[in-house]
């Protein structure tokens, strides 16, 4: 429940930060102060919080949760606090449907803060657009897909796992666990991305610096024609075909 403890601490940041910036209002006069303090808690309550996720094919994870907070906090549609937005699996194709997805969160005049649990492409246009039309509300993605200079600069919080450090630690725990070679298996949609096509390189490079044998191995992308299931199948029959050969030689 990796991506439901992410999402957990994403709300609580953003209930932290508009507890402060409610709170740097200073009254005028100390017989204010009351007034002032009920006012705080009344903004700090009467919030709407957007949830954007990939659907459950495409990342389990994400989605529940997803569903896990809306269950915790309550659909905003029935007096809580969550609005889930669910983007299409074939998010690639179909981009300028995830953008106005996530744009139409802003439409919500209680929406305070729109939390991404996978950047996806086209996730910086959706916030560069928001930000326009309500640069009141706090911006959240995870898991960033695209340029995360760019990103930076329309999200108040860019998350991401250290996908540079991990290029070098994932093969040096290979090498010490007594491997002598290192397949890396991907897809062109994932190697455009920057840390994703930094992190292969930083793996090729280990390998060979530690002498192991470098492998480049490509995989159907599981939003082509083939799917999820093409995807997955092709994996679940070549991995054992690929430890086998890569054994004998």
């Amino acid at each position: 429940m990796k991506m439901k403890r992410i999402l957990f601490g994403l709300l609580t940041i953003f209930i932290l930060m508009l507890a402060v910036a409610c709170g740097k209002k200073e009254a005028p006069t100390e017989d204010a102060n009351v007034q002032q303090q009920e006012s705080t808690n009344e903004a700090v309550q009467d919030y709407h919080i957007g949830v954007v996720t990939t659907s459950v094919s495409q990342s389990e994870d994400n989605f529940r949760g997803a569903e896990a907070i809306l269950k915790k906090y309550g659909a905003a549609n029935e007096g809580g606090k969550i609005t889930i937005v669910t983007i299409p699996d074939n998010f690639m194709q179909e981009q300028e449907t995830t953008i106005s997805q996530m744009v139409s969160l802003a439409d919500d005049p209680k929406m305070k803060a729109i939390v991404v649990a996978e950047g996806v492409p086209g996730t910086y246009p959706a916030f560069k657009a928001i930000r326009e039309k309500r640069p009141d509300i706090l911006l959240f993605v995870n898991n960033n897909h695209e340029d995360p200079v760019q990103v930076s600069t329309v999200a108040d919080v860019v998350m991401n796992s250290d996908s540079i450090a991990r290029g070098y630690l994932i093969v040096k725990t290979a090498h010490d666990l007594g491997a002598t070679k290192f397949m890396h298996i991907s897809f062109p949609r994932h190697l455009s991305y920057e840390t994703i096509s930094r992190r292969r390189a930083i793996m090729e490079q280990t390998a060979k610096d530690l002498g192991m044998e470098y492998i480049e191995m490509s995989a159907p992308d599981p939003l082509s024609d083939v799917g999820v299931p093409g995807a997955q199948q092709f994996i679940l029959e070549q991995v054992p075909n690929w430890v086998k050969n890569m054994v004998k030689t």
